[in-house]
């Protein structure tokens, strides 16, 4: 006699299949959430990620090509490299 699938577990199956594949997607970058919309908090985000980017010799990313474009409409301008490499534990007083 055959055994039966529960519709709920498969159900559940499928599911955490849709969440692992959201998942994996933002992380290797498939989809980009940075491009969703500049708001102050991105821009912020941006503007600690680039200054947390100076390890050892390698530069960070390219400010001006970097989503999201728009940071001067909050006051939120590229940070000075010599400054991100002198205050590593403190970057806030870059800005």
């Amino acid at each position: 006699m055959p055994k039966a699938i529960a519709v709920q577990a498969v159900f559940l199956i499928g599911v955490i299949a849709i969440f692992l594949f959201f998942i994996a997607a933002i992380f290797w970058g498939w989809i980009d959430t940075t491009k969703l919309g500049t708001s102050q908090a991105t821009c912020s985000a941006k503007r600690i990620s680039y200054c947390a980017g100076f390890t050892g010799d390698k530069k960070p990313f390219d400010w001006s090509n970097k989503e999201p474009l728009n940071c001067d409409q909050f006051n939120i301008v590229k940070p000075d490299d010599q400054c991100c490499t002198d205050n590593k534990e403190d970057v806030s007083k870059c800005w």
